[in-house]
């Protein structure tokens, strides 16, 4: 399945920065080039911001096919699609969807890695399965405080929280500072919303 992120973004390239090896150690994995392992994408499809998270888990869990526990990881994809059809898109949650699907989209090249490390794609599991965000979202659609998880202002908000834990997880996996790691994120980001208002402008103009 094609990612569904704007052309432009398959431009943006991460430095790579391999940790010193010590010869009479374990050679440690390379890392993932985000830039050049970047699927071809579908600009057309994005028109909100929760769809291009969407989009991004659906291409997610495609790609994982070609990995040993991608039944695994596709489990847990499973039920967070599905508890998107219980949240409206409004305007206190579009940047926390827009943070949601660019770190999907950075996790793509490394899921598609054919090198990635069990014990990353372990973590990515862990980050968007049990007691993380899928039951976090459960339990803030249950006391009704879904506006809260969603409040990226807050630094102790439910999606400040998963921001951070898969930045960190993208950057382990790719042997990238954090600072570059939040720096392609912000040009992700820029890119969709760039894309998104295109759409919706044509959506306007021809309905379809």
């Amino acid at each position: 399945m094609p990612s569904c992120f704007s052309p432009l973004l398959r431009k943006l390239h991460l430095k790579r920065k391999a940790k010193p090896r010590n010869p009479t150690t374990v050679a440690q994995p390379q890392p993932v080039d985000v830039a050049e392992k970047a699927p071809l994408v579908r600009p057309e499809t994005l028109s909100t911001a929760k769809n291009a998270f969407v989009l991004g888990l659906k291409t997610l869990g495609a790609i994982s096919g070609n990995i040993p526990f991608g039944s695994v990881l596709n489990s847990v994809i499973e039920p967070l699609l599905n508890i998107m059809d219980r949240i409206e898109e409004t305007a206190e949650n579009q940047q926390g969807f827009l943070q949601l699907a660019s770190r999907v989209h950075m996790l793509e090249p490394i899921i598609q890695d054919k090198k990635a490390n069990e014990p990353a794609c372990k973590e990515i599991v862990e980050a968007l399965g049990k007691r993380s965000i899928h039951d976090d979202i459960e339990q803030a659609l249950q006391q009704g405080t879904i506006a809260s998880f969603f409040n990226s202002q807050d630094n102790a908000s439910g999606i400040v929280r998963h921001n951070v834990n898969l930045t960190q997880l993208i950057g382990d996996s790719t042997q990238q500072s954090i600072n570059e790691v939040l720096k392609t994120l912000k040009e992700i980001q820029a890119g969709l919303k760039v894309t998104i208002k295109d759409n919706q402008e044509r959506l306007k103009i021809t309905g379809k």
